[in-house]
């Protein structure tokens, strides 16, 4: 890893055993890594290597969990939606996405279970949809829920519908957002 020295690696991984993680399985030692490395600080100097490991963490997270098969959301203005537990969003400081590990660039990204393809994908989505989806709930619409989004940012809700409607539609037909029940 050209951003951390071997030494400086192996170090911290010596730390870190020194304290047996809390879990007893291994697809969850890296998170229990991640907090060690964040509070003991040991690459506060190298912030963006924090949202690195959660980056690779979390792709191991959504793939060893096990999920119930959902049955397929199909769209609708009038339904109301929530982020499947195959699914997680996050809001990133520096260019993780992009391998650009040292650039500061605000990005959202929603990670998610693809049961057609069994593997994690990633998608970088704007704010607007990361708030939309932070702020779906069970007791509104989408359009609902949209519109008071709009109504907050002084927006049209048809532009709003016509600009968000193709990436809320792949969303949904990827089980990334699922109908509330």
């Amino acid at each position: 890893m050209k951003y951390i020295s071997e030494h400086d690696l192996e170090k911290s991984v010596y730390e870190f055993i020194k304290n047996p993680p809390s879990t007893p399985f291994v697809w969850q030692i890296a998170k229990d890594y991640i907090k060690f490395v964040k509070k003991n600080k040991i690459f506060h100097d190298k912030k963006f290597l924090y949202e690195l490991l959660y980056f690779d963490w979390i792709e191991v997270e959504v793939e060893m969990k096990e999920y119930k098969e959902e049955k397929k959301s199909k769209f609708s203005w009038n339904k109301s939606y929530k982020l499947a537990q195959s699914a997680r969003i996050k809001k990133f400081k520096y260019d993780i996405i992009n391998k650009d590990f040292e650039t500061k660039r605000e990005n959202y990204l929603i990670i998610y279970f693809n049961f057609e393809q069994n593997e994690v994908l990633f998608r970088e989505i704007n704010q607007f949809i990361y708030v939309l989806i932070q702020r779906l709930n069970k007791k509104e619409s989408l359009e609902k829920t949209l519109k008071t989004l709009c109504k907050e940012n002084d927006l049209e809700l048809q532009d709003a519908k016509d600009a968000l409607e193709e990436a809320l539609k792949e969303l949904i037909s990827q089980d990334a957002l699922l109908i509330s029940k």
